[in-house]
């Protein structure tokens, strides 16, 4: 049987965003990691290969496009006021590609 999502469950999106985040929040820990002279060659060595997968990892989607222009919508309308926030949305369209 195939588990039904929850109602309250975050979208992939949302899932993807914050893995990433959280992911990004500890790229200084990997990179220190790598200039730890006491950490055997052999972990550095997984380490980097990690990096270089997730360096080397999977273009970036039209999903993700979308997302993050969710978000910078949402932030825009978080700071400014109502009218403003349209009048910059407005101006950003042509340079997102959206009509």
């Amino acid at each position: 049987m195939v588990p039904i999502a929850s109602v309250n469950a975050p979208a992939p999106g949302d899932l993807r965003l914050r893995a990433r985040a959280i992911y990004g929040q500890r790229m200084n820990k990997l990179e220190q990691m790598l200039d730890d002279k006491e950490l055997p060659a052999s972990l550095k060595l997984g380490v980097f290969d990690h990096l270089q997968r997730v360096g080397m990892g999977a273009p970036i989607t039209k999903e993700d496009v979308a997302i993050a222009l969710r978000g910078t919508i949402k932030a825009i309308a978080e700071v400014c006021d109502k009218d403003t926030a349209q009048k910059l949305i407005n101006r950003l369209k042509p340079i997102w590609g959206v009509q």
